[in-house]
């Protein structure tokens, strides 16, 4: 799921990723903008990750000025709940938040929503593996952290006996990246 204005994106590809780093506004664990620095250091040269501070665009005013406006791309197999639940939102949030659907119920892949999340989205990394030599479905899921039965369902039916797997078949896998 690729993410929206507001948010920054931490996939750097198809198969890898890299956080985002945002810069410390002040020395690291400073309460008071007013202390001396005592030595410790660059804090803005120190790494943070999206989770640990995130760099968020300013708060829009369809959000009622409390956060930033995020745009979701709808993907294969989602629906206004779906989405809703995602972002810790309400089904009738969204859909006040976007005019242009005729039908809430009806929402295509590639469509934008507009969301006003409440919960800081989780990245989905789209990965693709190649099946090599020796190679199980059950320890290619293990090793990107999915059950088999969620890296069978994402192969949309492409994979009928799951202890067949050819050398070189390519697998697309959807990993969670994380905040």
């Amino acid at each position: 799921m690729a993410l929206g204005v507001g948010w920054p994106s931490l996939a750097a590809g198809a198969s890898g990723s890299k956080a985002v780093r945002a810069p410390l506004e002040g020395k690291a664990g400073a309460e008071d903008e007013d202390e001396e620095d005592e030595g410790e250091g660059d804090a803005a040269a120190l790494p943070v990750t999206a989770g640990d501070h995130p760099t968020r665009a300013p708060a829009h005013a369809d959000c009622g000025f409390r956060m930033p406006l995020y745009e979701h791309t709808v993907e294969r197999g989602e629906h206004l709940g779906i989405i809703a639940g995602r972002y810790g939102v309400r089904h009738g949030e969204l859909a006040a938040l976007n005019p242009q659907l005729t039908n809430p119920d009806l929402i295509r892949p590639g469509d934008k929503i507009r969301v006003c999340p409440e919960i800081f989205p989780r990245v989905i990394q789209r990965v693709e593996h190649e099946v090599r030599a020796g190679e199980t479905l059950g320890a290619i899921a293990a090793t990107h952290g999915l059950s088999m039965e969620q890296l069978l369902e994402q192969q949309n039916g492409k994979i009928t006996n799951p202890n067949l797997v050819r050398v070189g078949q390519r697998l697309v896998l959807w990993i969670d990246g994380g905040l």
